[in-house]
C-alpha cells in the first residue's frame, strides 16, 4: 500500500491589483498618447504576480487578483508599473511603489521613480489568508493503485484553498528487479506519478 497525506497551503493570500490614477502619457504613436499600462509584483525578487495591459487609460482599471504563496511577513512587495509598446512589454517604466508584504487592507500607493507624475497612485489590496478550515487527515490513508482516484477526491474536499498531496511511504512492493542477479538486491527503485485534479 502506500501512504498519503494531503494539506492546504495556509499561507496563500490574495494581492490584488485594483487600479492606478494620474498616470503619465508615455506614448508619442499612434494618435491617442495614454499608456497601455500593466503591473508586475514581485516578493523577493521572486515574480508573483501580472496584469493584463489595458489599453490607452491613465487611470486604468485593473481589479486582478493573485494568489501569493508562502509567508512573507520580513519581505517587501514590489510593484512596478509599465508602459507596452512596440519596443516590448517593459518598453516604458511608469513608475514603482513598494508595500511591506504583512501589511492587509486598501492601500493607495504614491509611483515614483520612472516617469511617474506627483499624482500617479496605484491601489492594491492585500487579503490575509482565511483561518484554517477543519484539516482533512489523510496520514494514515493507505491506497492500493486502484484507489489513488479515491484519495485524489477525499484531497479535493479541501475547498478553497490550493491543495497538495504528498506521497508518504510504500510497503510491500513486488520485487522487480533483476540485476544484479546475486544477492539480496531486487528491491524495485520504485517512484509514484500523481497528475493534476480539480
Amino acid at each position: 500500500g502506500v501512504a498519503l497525506c494531503a494539506a492546504a497551503d495556509t499561507e496563500s493570500r490574495l494581492f490584488c491589483i485594483r487600479s492606478a490614477t494620474g498616470l503619465p502619457r508615455s506614448d508619442s504613436w499612434p494618435k491617442n498618447p495614454a499608456p497601455e499600462a500593466w503591473v508586475k509584483v514581485q516578493v523577493g525578487g521572486r515574480l508573483v504576480c501580472t496584469t493584463e495591459e489595458l489599453q490607452n487609460s491613465v487611470s486604468p482599471v485593473w481589479d486582478h487578483c493573485c494568489h501569493v504563496a508562502g509567508s512573507h511577513e520580513h519581505s517587501t512587495f514590489s510593484l512596478s508599473v509599465f508602459d507596452s509598446d512596440f519596443a516590448g512589454p517593459e518598453a516604458d517604466w511608469l513608475g514603482s511603489a513598494t508595500l511591506p508584504a504583512n501589511a492587509t487592507g486598501v492601500h493607495t500607493l504614491p509611483l515614483q521613480g520612472g516617469m511617474a507624475l506627483p499624482t500617479s497612485t496605484l491601489t492594491v489590496e492585500l487579503v490575509p489568508p482565511s483561518p484554517p478550515a477543519n484539516p482533512i487527515d489523510l496520514s494514515a490513508k493507505r491506497v492500493a493503485g486502484g484507489e489513488m482516484l479515491e484519495a485524489a477526491d477525499l484531497a479535493a474536499e479541501v475547498e478553497g484553498k490550493r491543495r497538495f498531496m504528498c506521497v508518504m511511504s510504500a510497503e510491500g512492493l513486488v520485487e522487480t528487479d533483476f540485476f544484479p542477479r546475486v544477492g539480496s538486491f531486487r528491491k524495485p527503485d520504485a517512484w509514484v506519478n500523481i497528475g493534476t485534479f480539480e
